[in-house]
């Protein structure tokens, strides 16, 4: 597909992320209502409901195609986001080559991070979050894969200390170079750029880059951005209603990409083929 045929998906991509923000606040859809069977999927082989861990009700799942339980709070945007990966599959695509190197940025609990351990079982996966509460469970859920390497941090394109705001407690959190007024700022956390990740692991290209980093991706693709051409596919959502200049700044710079895909919230940008959706 040409590039310049990308303009005609914004419209309705726009429209259906915000269909789908409004449909996703129903608690019906947040929680999973183990008594009445809500669970659907077949490779659920076992589901129990921890209370000693935090302050939420967490779910241990044992899954048939996954390698170890995963834990996520009920009630909260966690189902929505294991629903869209597990049940729904909403990342299940073939690949040209097998991936060598995964980075999972704005891993939040781990769900997409676990998916893709699980399917690419030879692939070096960084997982970057850097909420406190989000990053504890991302741990828990991924201390057994020797594949996943986790990093308590937020993407940016450089390496700094930056504020942490709770921009929708549901949903995640947006960081900022500058303390607001009001209530929000959670903490000081430090950031990472993708160059400096590639660095630290010796990697040459990025095989799958997934970013989900509540509008931050504007100054991640603006600036420090050489890691674009070095990357064979990302999967983004990108958050233009909570910062302006998102879409600009990554259409504007992923002109090489030659393919493009749209799946609920995410888009999906591919060279040479090398996903195909499925």
């Amino acid at each position: 597909m040409e590039f310049k045929k990308i303009i005609k998906y914004l419209l309705p991509y726009g429209l259906i992320v915000l269909l789908r923000r409004i449909i996703s606040k129903i608690p019906l859809y947040l929680k999973f209502k183990i008594i009445d069977n809500d669970i659907k999927d077949n490779h659920i082989s076992c589901i129990s409901i921890l209370k000693n861990y935090g302050t939420n009700e967490i779910l241990k799942i044992t899954r048939e195609d996954i390698m170890h339980p995963l834990y996520l709070r009920n009630n909260t945007s966690d189902v929505y986001v294991y629903k869209n990966v597990f049940e729904e599959y909403i990342h299940n695509f073939t690949v040209k080559n097998e991936p060598k190197y995964i980075i999972d940025a704005g891993a939040n609990i781990g769900m997409v991070t676990l998916f893709f351990a699980n399917k690419y079982k030879n692939a070096k996966i960084i997982s970057v979050e850097p909420e406190n509460n989000n990053y504890e469970l991302l741990v828990e859920n991924t201390k057994n894969y020797s594949n996943i390497t986790t990093i308590k941090s937020a993407l940016w394109n450089d390496c700094r200390e930056i504020y942490l705001y709770d921009c929708d407690s549901n949903w995640g959190f947006q960081v900022g170079i500058d303390k607001t007024d009001n209530n929000d700022v959670k903490q000081l956390i430090k950031t990472i750029s993708i160059s400096k990740i590639m660095d630290d692991f010796n990697i040459d290209s990025i095989d799958i880059l997934k970013i989900d980093i509540e509008g931050s991706e504007k100054e991640v693709f603006e600036s420090n951005n050489d890691f674009i051409k070095k990357t064979n596919c990302i999967i983004i959502e990108l958050h233009e209603r909570l910062k302006k200049g998102c879409n600009k700044a990554f259409f504007k710079n992923v002109k090489m990409f030659d393919d493009i895909g749209i799946r609920k919230d995410n888009i999906y940008l591919s060279k040479n083929n090398y996903i195909k959706m499925l």
